[in-house]
């Protein structure tokens, strides 16, 4: 089974910032450090979801600036195909609603931040899209 999720990188919106969330305790590799992001649904485009869990899960409304490659990582019972949608926080505040925490972290420290496997190819893109955007 193939399961398609659409990923926020949320930038900031008056800096190079981005928006990190911790996965709750109880969850699959609960604790760890992850871009915001949910399961794509029926009739729904990467980039609608994208937009629908930035809301949903850190409570911002966000437009989408850029596209990264799609990442697909398998698990033991299903493969995931992860679909990182470059955004830019437009109005809210960010809100722990879906994980234990949210941080904003800079550029130089993305690369620090202990993110699950199928991350680490994101965050280089991101370093490499960020790079060529300034």
């Amino acid at each position: 089974m193939t399961v398609d999720v659409g990923l926020c990188i949320i930038l900031h919106p008056h800096d190079q910032r981005i928006l990190i969330a911790r996965r709750p305790q109880g969850v699959h590799l609960s604790g760890a450090w992850e871009f915001p992001g949910g399961k794509v649904e029926q009739g729904e485009s990467p980039e609608t979801c994208a937009v629908r869990e930035a809301l949903e899960e850190v409570g911002l409304d966000v437009s989408v600036v850029g596209t990264l490659p799609t990442v697909t990582h398998a698990y033991a019972e299903r493969t995931v195909r992860l679909h990182p949608l470059i955004c830019r926080a437009r109005s809210g505040q960010a809100q722990a609603q879906a994980s234990s925490e949210v941080r904003w972290v800079t550029l130089a420290e993305l690369p620090l931040v202990p993110f699950p496997d199928a991350n680490r190819s994101i965050v280089d893109a991101l370093m490499r899209w960020m790079d060529a955007e300034r």
